[in-house]
């Protein structure tokens, strides 16, 4: 098989779904079970190398939180990986039904250094406009350095 043809241009994957390795054999499972056979790894790692070896210089990874009470290991998970991917951005998850949001909120764009949140409408049930969504905003804390030159998507 020939090596993929890779762009010219500079390009950035700005949806990347990486999952901890039980959640990615759950969502494989599920998957297959409906006829959709993944024809790649669900590595973090061998994701990013696959991108890199296509071309892509940068890309926004995130997982999502489909019940309530995992997003705050989720969302450390999506941090340790960051750390591991250079040339990725993370964003973090939130389940609208979580008793703690707004401290999970604070703790991903925080202490955890996630650039933002992913939110997966058609998997975790609920509209953008939903108010159990609303954490209080002015009370997250953003990150008060520059982003290094990995966490910039240009």
């Amino acid at each position: 098989m020939a090596a993929p043809a890779v762009p010219a241009f500079p390009s950035i994957d700005a949806h990347v779904h990486l999952h901890p390795e039980p959640l990615a054999r759950a969502i494989e499972r599920w998957f297959a079970d409906h006829d959709w056979i993944a024809g790649h790894s669900f590595d973090p790692a061998a994701v990013a190398d696959t991108l890199r070896a296509r071309g892509v210089r940068r890309f926004c990874f995130f997982s999502y939180a489909h019940k309530p009470g995992m997003s705050r290991e989720l969302n450390r998970w999506l941090s340790r990986q960051a750390a591991r991917l250079p040339d990725a951005v993370a964003l973090g998850t939130l389940h609208p039904d979580d008793p703690d949001l707004d401290d999970v909120a604070r703790e991903a764009t925080g202490d955890l250094g996630l650039r933002g949140f992913k939110f997966h409408h058609s998997v975790q049930r609920f509209h953008v406009d939903d108010a159990r969504r609303t954490c209080n905003r002015a009370r997250l804390r953003r990150p008060r350095r520059q982003p290094s030159r990995a966490t910039r998507l240009t």
